[in-house]
């Protein structure tokens, strides 16, 4: 049936026998590449052939790191504007980071990446210590660039680095799985909320 609405635009609804005819345009995304599917036996050739009129393919955006400082910084101006947070000023280490980080979850994780920035920004001031620990230490897989050389990429510090930057994003991922509430985030990790306080002061963090 699927395919008839797709080739014919032509339906019944559930219960009439009446023919009815859709005027409707499909656009389907897929972020794997079909084609090899097809030729697996893993993806109906019918449905394939029939969805494949017009292609467009999107490099993933480690692949267009032109168009990562753009983006963030519209995605900066929206969100800062959503959480009602002021932003006067972006190091140019905030963005480095954002550009030397491979972003396997494409712009759906720059998006969120930014949005926690974002959250714990006071000052007016984004810098790289807003960011995640793994965006700005670089994951293990970022070792290695698409074209199979090493990646260039933040220097991973001295140890009291990593271990503070671990630390922030421990916070910070505690205090959204319990919606930026202290006195549960402080049982969640086993301090006391007086710790948690001071922690947050000490990495420039805040609740909302």
């Amino acid at each position: 049936k699927l395919l008839r609405v797709i080739e014919t635009g032509e339906f019944e609804p559930v219960g009439s026998n009446k023919t009815l005819k859709s005027q409707a345009r499909l656009v389907v995304a897929s972020n794997q590449d079909l084609q090899p599917l097809v030729e697996q036996g893993e993806f109906r050739p019918d449905l394939y052939y029939r969805l494949n009129m017009l292609k467009l393919e999107i490099p993933p955006l480690r692949r267009r790191k032109a168009d990562i400082t753009m983006l963030a910084h519209k995605l900066i101006r929206q969100l800062a504007e959503r959480h009602g947070v002021r932003i006067d000023r972006v190091d140019r280490a905030f963005y480095e980071a954002l550009l030397h980080y491979p972003w396997p979850g494409n712009v759906r994780e720059l998006e969120n990446v930014i949005q926690r920035a974002v959250i714990f920004c006071r000052g007016g001031v984004l810098t790289e210590d807003h960011l995640p620990a793994h965006v700005v230490m670089g994951p293990a897989a970022a070792d290695t660039d698409v074209n199979g050389g090493a990646a260039e990429g933040p220097k991973s510090g001295t140890l009291t680095r990593q271990i503070a930057l671990t630390e922030r994003e421990i916070i910070e991922q505690a205090l959204f799985r319990n919606n930026f509430s202290r006195t549960n985030t402080a049982k969640e990790l086993g301090i006391s909320r007086v710790t948690l306080y001071n922690k947050m002061k000490k990495y420039g963090m805040t609740s909302k």
